[in-house]
């Protein structure tokens, strides 16, 4: 089977208007311990309720395949402008993303 070729999509599901908005990283071929260094942004409607998702995915020949995800909210991030944490991936055999949020008014 071999090593996973990895990719993010993160989505935030928005608490007031039901809507959800996608970015997603670049597939990191053959890694096991993937570094994105990529920078995305959103505009934030209601940080007290609005969620992050963070899913991880295993790129393939023929599609993709679920690794795990993890689910956040923004209240840490707006009490602390800048902050850094590693999140167990939910659903996974095993496996975490350090994941660093930055906070900042429009």
């Amino acid at each position: 089977m071999g090593n996973p070729d990895p990719f993010v999509v993160l989505t935030l599901r928005k608490a007031k208007s039901k809507a959800k908005i996608k970015n997603k990283t670049r597939v990191v071929n053959k890694n096991l311990n993937p570094d994105w260094d990529q920078t995305f942004g959103f505009d934030v409607e209601d940080g007290l309720h609005d969620m992050v998702i963070v899913e991880v995915w295993d790129k393939n020949t023929f599609g993709k395949d679920y690794i795990g995800r993890c689910i956040l909210s923004l209240t840490k991030v707006i009490l602390e402008g800048d902050y850094t944490e590693s999140f167990e991936l939910v659903g996974a055999k095993s496996g975490s993303l350090k994941l660093h949020l930055k906070w900042r008014r429009k």
